[in-house]
């Protein structure tokens, strides 16, 4: 019984076409004595039959040795032919050879043919159906072949290069050979240098290996449209066994009397049809479908007519940045037709529109690659798709700075937006004051300019970088222009360099830093490029916003080798950047004299506030060889490499450093003053308040990220993590950016709600994960639609899907959930690194800080947007005077530190710590000094005058033990901190000190109050009547065996003790409105809502956090 191809052959097919036309047969001795001369080129030789039985035990030993001499003489041939028309072995072999071989399944066969191509039915009668040789034919091949070396390298002459997985897939579908890849890269090993092999880095598996010599050609399958759909037309309504078929048939029985093309290209054109969809799978006849998916399946030719369109490729990678926008494309199609009136005419589209209207059908095109990034060179004569508009977003972005920072002087805006169009990024402060007077009118003195740059500068929306000739006057006015900006008018010492800061960036930012990167010779890469933003405009551009920046503009991306983006760069056609760090070398530089200047002007760059301060301060104040002029551009690149040569390069802190004590959360500021180690790098980060774009919110489909989150999530909920530090586990936090997702995507309307197609859409998204058939409230709240996606999601998270929709308290729960899953103060604990990084190098605490660690309500998960932030520092040796101590040091490093942020705090002395107050935008540091007395931390209390163990380390892990036992009693907790936090009753504090609220929770955890509660709101309402009963109790239980251990006895008076006889009258007042609003548990989902609205005072419930930037 013959065989048919199937499978392997199709996933072949698609891969590795096979060879080209054959010659006319010879003999093979002959061409062994001949050699093979192909081009020009001697290729490598085969050293004897490729065609091998194995020996006694393959099939190819019952083959007849007639059939066997006629298949190695076609593999012999140049290119070699391993499947061979039944005619010709007709012609070669007598006919009872090859029915024996038939018959006893030695072949491995292939129908082609032009009209009623034989069917897989009717394969055992193949040889006796050949009745009409200009219609149909069969292709035949030996059965599993010897693995020889003979045998790869005739592969090779066939496909000139592929990896080992294609030869195996090549084999298995022209012989069914069963030999691995492995097998056949040991089989490469062994053909005597005949063939070079290549390691694949990532896959040690996958080899690629080609012929000695070979070189690569590149293939042109618009070239031959004509002769394609010309074929396509004579079998249009065919049905074909396979995508071989095909390409076979299109050798043998094109439309002209010698194809023009080999037999790979046939393959190739194949392949191409089938995108284009002018040739359908049968059993999925999805257009435009790859060739893999139509593998063991009967495909037709459909030619359609269009002569008014022409196929685009649908391929995301088509586009420069944001894939081709045009008409909507339906889900799963690899194309779209475009009409011609919205098409340039190009070589391209006219060839493609003749084609169509000639015969019925044409290749798909893509667009053009550069007419996307801007102008094509290849104009009319691209190859490519032109499109009327430009195939891209519209840009959301404003140009100048109207909209993009918060400068309210309109003049002030213009002046320092058109020196950015120049390239210069930073404005000289007297070049700014003379602009404004002379072109726009502006005062006739300095003093009305001034006084508006100086409210600018206190609201933080200007820049400044204050050069000047040396460090003790760059430290001195970089504090001082702070504010007195007048001061610094007469002073031709001093030069202060003005930026906005950004919100966002115009529309063409890019070609401003385009601009400043030519005039520095810098490289435009997107590392380089983020830097510069970040210290001229206090703007943080993710990587992305750069490639939208660059679309804006009509730029494209150059892709660097390796998958970080951190090396991809800004490209422009006609623009050629040269990247020069270096000075240059020749005899008007005069390098050594310019490093003699620069090492007497600067002395050592720790001096200086920064490094990008010294660069800026040398060519402008510093000697003549450091100074631009009409041969020299002195940039800074060059200037840091003099440095760095004088000083050396940054090296790493050494362990035996003062500063290697410092645990492993030490971080260190470059920017700081009086640090011995400076950051090499000449963009200083500027002290004001950081922005970002594209923020998280912006230009994202809320229902694709639902979606995605939902069938990608693997963790499930969990208690808390952590022991000291208390965090999240994979699914609250997974929670939380589902919450997020709906906070920052969705805006309530007029009437506090969503619009009716908006809802629909978010449940279609939740529907397609398999959430049921979830439904809404006509005219639903935004809390109330919020809360019902996140009850779905709940379930997602904790496996118990249910048919039926969330019930009215499942919906409380979920929101309430939701609203305890707020970051409360975010990432501003990252704030406290500045001021570890000054207080660590004070000659008093240098090399006594054995440790440092996060305290307090941020440490145990329990911050709000109010919190302030506890630091604990264990020092070494540390005395009952440990809080005064580091009162004097934080006094003494806010007076010659300069830093600004520092300056205008406040420094508070408390019982256990200092308070550092408004250190950021009304955020609190607390500095909690301890010190370590028999293995534990420990504090002074100096009412009592004992020592006292630190309580944090301590209470931690009965917190994370109550979310072991009650998951959602920690959320409930947290709201009661919310809540308390929304109330003002002690002049500017909540009513209830911060650490009463968890030592009232863990003892009615104690005390078996907790017990029973099934929802979030059952745990917070049983928590507000224990807190009515118990919160001015001052000495404990003997069945409060937990809090006895914890001894906070004392704690628990002296909190009790702040509260005055205001608070003790209102805050009962507050718990019983708190504890009626909960009780109501028979209402219907949104008035649950709206109580719980009312009970934290604030609608909508969910709302973005005020500390997120």
């Amino acid at each position: 019984m013959a065989h048919q191809c199937g499978i392997c052959q199709e996933e072949f097919v698609h891969l590795l076409p096979e060879a080209q036309r054959a010659a006319p047969t010879a003999v093979r001795t002959e061409r062994r004595r001949q050699g093979r001369q192909h081009e020009g080129h001697i290729a490598p030789d085969i050293q004897g039959d490729p065609i091998r039985p194995i020996r006694a035990t393959g099939p190819l030993s019952q083959l007849p040795t007639p059939i066997l001499e006629v298949f190695n003489d076609w593999a012999l041939q140049e290119p070699p032919i391993f499947r061979v028309p039944s005619r010709v072995l007709l012609a070669a072999v007598p006919w009872e050879d090859l029915e024996f071989a038939w018959q006893k399944g030695l072949l491995w066969a292939i129908s082609i043919g032009i009209k009623d191509t034989f069917t897989k039915e009717d394969q055992e009668r193949w040889l006796q159906m050949l009745g009409k040789p200009e219609e149909q034919d069969i292709l035949l091949s030996p059965l599993q072949p010897e693995l020889n070396p003979d045998l790869l390298v005739a592969i090779l002459k066939a496909l000139k290069s592929a990896t080992t997985h294609e030869i195996f897939r090549f084999a298995r579908g022209t012989w069914n050979h069963q030999a691995t890849a492995q097998k056949w890269k040991a089989c490469a090993d062994q053909t005597q240098g005949r063939v070079q092999v290549r390691q694949n880095n990532q896959n040690r598996d996958k080899c690629h290996v080609s012929l000695r010599g070979h070189v690569a050609e590149k293939i042109d399958l618009f070239s031959q449209e004509d002769f394609v759909f010309r074929f396509l037309q004579k079998v249009d309504g065919e049905i074909f066994q396979c995508l071989g078929s095909i390409a076979e048939s299109m050798y043998y029985y094109g439309p002209s009397d010698q194809c023009p093309v080999d037999k790979p290209m046939c393959y190739k054109l194949t392949e191409a049809a089938i995108q284009a969809g002018h040739i359908r799978n049968l059993s999925n006849p999805k257009v435009g479908e790859s060739a893999k998916s139509g593998r063991d399946s009967r495909l037709v030719v459909k030619l359609q007519l269009h002569e008014s369109m022409v196929r685009v490729v649908n391929d995301d990678r088509s586009g420069a940045f944001d894939g081709a926008q045009g008409d909507p494309v339906p889900s799963g199609q690899r194309f779209r037709l475009v009409p011609l009136e919205k098409i340039e005419p190009t070589a391209g589209s006219v060839q493609a529109a003749q084609s169509q209207q000639s015969h019925g059908g044409a290749f798909a095109r893509g667009i053009c690659s550069r007419w996307m990034k801007g102008p094509c060179h290849w104009g009319a004569e691209c190859k490519y798709i032109h499109l009327h508009e430009a195939a891209k977003n519209e840009c959301p972005l404003s140009d100048g700075l109207q909209d993009s920072c918060d400068i309210s002087n309109a003049k002030l805006r213009d002046v320092v937006w058109r020196n950015m169009k120049k390239g210069q990024l930073r404005t000289p402060l007297m070049e700014l004051l003379n602009s404004l007077r002379e072109e726009h009118g502006v005062g006739s003195d300095n003093i009305e300019i001034l006084q508006i740059l100086q409210t600018e500068i206190l609201k933080e929306n200007l820049v400044l970088l204050v050069a000047a000739s040396s460090s003790e006057k760059a430290h001195r006015w970089g504090s001082e222009v702070l504010h007195n900006l007048a001061a610094s008018i007469d002073k031709s010492e001093v030069c202060v360099l003005v930026s906005p800061v950004l919100k966002k960036p115009p529309a063409s930012l890019m070609e401003c830093l385009m601009a400043y990167c030519k005039q520095e010779l810098l490289r435009p890469s997107f590392l380089n490029l983020r830097k510069v933003c970040l210290s001229c405009f206090a703007l943080r551009i993710t990587f992305q916003g750069f490639t939208k920046l660059a679309k804006y503009v009509g730029y494209f991306i150059i892709r660097a080798e390796s998958k970080r983006k951190s090396g991809w760069a800004v490209g422009c056609h006609g623009v050629k950047f040269q990247q020069r760090w270096a000075p240059s070398n020749n005899l008007s530089s005069n390098i050594a004299q310019r490093k003699d200047d620069l090492e007497k002007f600067a002395g050592t760059s720790s001096a200086w506030p920064s490094v990008g301060v010294l660069l800026e301060s040398a060519r402008l104040f510093g000697p003549n060889s450091l100074r631009p002029n009409a041969e020299r551009r002195s940039r800074l690149a060059a200037l840091l490499c003099l440095l760095q040569d004088i000083e050396g390069k940054a090296e790493e802190r050494s362990s035996d450093s003062d500063d290697g004590d410092v645990g492993d959360e030490m971080e260190f500021e470059s920017t700081s003053s009086s640090d011995n180690f400076q950051m090499m790098d000449p963009w200083p980060v500027p002290d004001v308040e950081h922005h970002a774009w594209p923020l998280h919110m912006d230009d994202y489909s809320v229902e694709d990220s639902l979606t995605w989150i939902c069938r990608h999530v693997r963790q499930r909920l969990g208690p808390l993590q952590g022991k000291r530090v208390i965090r999240l586990t994979s699914g609250q936090y997974i929670l939380s950016i589902f919450v997020n997702k709906l906070v920052y995507g969705l805006e309530p309307n007029a009437t506090g709600s969503l619009d009716p197609a908006r809802v629909e859409s978010l449940l279609a998204a939740l529907q397609s994960i398999g959430a049921g058939s979830p439904s809404l409230p006509h005219q639903a709240s935004y809390d109330l639609i919020l809360a019902t996606l996140v009850a779905y999601f709940r379930r997602h998270l904790l496996s118990t899907p249910a048919p039926s929709c969330p019930s009215s308290q499942e919906i409380l729960a979920s929101l309430l959930t939701a609203k305890a899953l707020g970051r409360g103060q975010g990432r501003r604990h990252s704030l406290r690194h500045s001021i570890l990084g000054l207080l660590c190098r004070h000659p008093k605490l240098r090399g006594r800080i054995c440790s440092v660690c996060r305290g307090g309500s941020v440490a145990m998960a329990l911050d709000t947007t109010s919190s302030d932030h506890d630091i604990i520092l264990c020092l070494k040796d540390g005395g009952v005077n440990m809080v005064e101590e580091l009162h004097s040091v934080i006094l003494d490093t806010k007076e010659g530190c300069h830093q600004e942020r520092l300056q205008r705090a406040e420094v508070i002395k408390k019982d256990f710590a200092v308070e550092i107050r408004n250190y950021y935008r009304k955020v609190d540091f607390d500095l909690v000094p301890v010190t370590l007395l028999e293995s534990q931390e420990q504090q002074w209390d100096p009412q009592r005058q004992v020592w006292q163990s630190l309580l944090h380390p301590r209470l931690a892990p009965h917190i994370q033990g109550l979310s072991e036992k009650h998951p959602d009693a920690f959320f409930a907790m947290r709201l009661v901190k919310i809540w308390n936090q929304s109330m003002d009753f002690r002049q500017g504090k909540p009513p209830l000190v911060t650490l009463h609220i968890p030592l009232l929770t863990l003892s009615a955890w104690e005390r078996g109050c907790l017990n029973d509660c099934h929802f979030v709101q059952d745990y917070l309402l049983r928590i507000f009547q224990y807190i009515l009963e118990n919160w001015l109790r001052e000495h404990l239980l003997d069945s409060e065996t937990m809090l006895i251990g914890l001894e906070v006895e004392p704690h628990l008076q002296r909190m009790i003790g702040k509260y005055d006889e205001a608070t003790r009258q209102r805050f009962p007042v507050a718990l019983q409105q708190g504890i009626q609003l909960l009780s109501g548990s028979d209402g219907i989902a949104q008035q649950l809502v709206d109580s719980a609205c009312q009970l934290f005072g604030c609608r909508p419930l969910l709302c973005r956090n005020a500390c997120s930037r």
